[in-house]
């Protein structure tokens, strides 16, 4: 399918906007700088049929999320406007090889106690983590305590995001990129790495709570082919069921790559901007850096799988 943008007429690929969802955006309740109530509005605003909100390891934002979209749903019953449906997810964070691997859940029970504590100790290593990287910036300078993290970002998982923010703020940086580049990039000196699970777990912990697991952005983890082939067999053994083909960051080219691997191994396709608000600056709901176009019709796959999967 064609992704070009006919300027004169908003469509794509002869798909409207009002057609496109997104399923990969985070709220202030982990490292992005919106509520879960704006991005629903946002995503009401852009006219987007379906978003996801997929906080990190964390599901704390959805309560708030659904009851924006009912009161959106109730002001819209007289005028007939559409309102996106928003869907429960999560992004887990995992690891193997020291590469960093994300994977989103879709429809995950996130009510059900068991995910929440098993999320719930993701958080606690993060908190650790965290904790450290506070005691590296104060020997050298740098007042950001860990009390002063979460009196800022109450409420919050609170990732290197949340420290970028502060640190700018604080005029430590010029900007986020700047952080990441400088600061808390993986191999700058207040990185501080945590023990996380393993990629196949959390698929296994999504679908044990009937959710659709997706490997997040998976041209950021630099694999060859080769690497992403024998990966993606394992993962897909392991219960994974879906691979983000339309990212942000991704080339057109990269797309079609990833479309041909989601049709060789039998994997949904799924897509989102990774919508941060201003912790990533440029980056827009939906559009992503400009182009980014994810149709509907993915979603409707997607929620077929859904149903296969709760009446297996």
């Amino acid at each position: 399918m064609s992704a070009n943008m006919n300027k004169n007429n908003g469509l794509i690929g002869g798909i409207s906007r009002g057609q496109a969802v997104d399923l990969h955006t985070h709220s202030y309740c982990s490292d992005g700088t919106l509520s879960p109530a704006q991005l629903v509005e946002m995503a009401a605003s852009l006219g987007l049929k379906a978003m996801a909100l997929t906080d990190h390891d964390t599901v704390a934002g959805i309560p708030e999320a659904l009851a924006a979209a009912d009161r959106l749903a109730a002001q819209a019953a007289s005028s007939g406007t559409a309102v996106p449906e928003i869907i429960p997810g999560v992004e887990i964070s995992s690891e193997i090889n020291g590469y960093d691997i994300h994977i989103v859940g879709l429809y995950p029970d996130w009510q059900n106690q068991k995910l929440q504590d098993a999320l719930a100790s993701f958080a606690g290593e993060r908190d650790r983590r965290n904790r450290k990287i506070c005691e590296r910036l104060q020997e050298d300078g740098y007042d950001i305590s860990y009390e002063e993290l979460t009196r800022r970002f109450p409420d919050t998982v609170i990732t290197r995001g949340q420290f970028a923010l502060l640190l700018v703020e604080k005029h430590y940086a010029k900007d986020t990129r700047d952080v990441f580049e400088n600061f808390l990039g993986e191999h700058c000196k207040y990185y501080v790495n945590r023990k996380m699970i393993y990629p196949w777990d959390a698929v296994r912990l999504i679908r044990e709570h009937h959710g659709i697991p997706i490997l997040a952005h998976p041209m950021k983890y630099k694999l060859s082919q080769a690497q992403m082939s024998r990966f993606l067999e394992f993962l897909t053994q392991n219960g994974l069921l879906g691979i983000e083909v339309y990212y942000s960051t991704h080339t057109r080219a990269e797309q079609r790559y990833l479309l041909h691997l989601a049709e060789h191994f039998g994997l949904l396709v799924s897509g989102g901007s990774d919508f941060h608000g201003d912790a990533k600056p440029g980056l827009q709901m939906m559009t992503g850096y400009g182009d980014l176009f994810v149709p509907a019709s993915v979603l409707r796959r997607i929620h077929d799988a859904r149903d296969l999967l709760h009446h297996s």
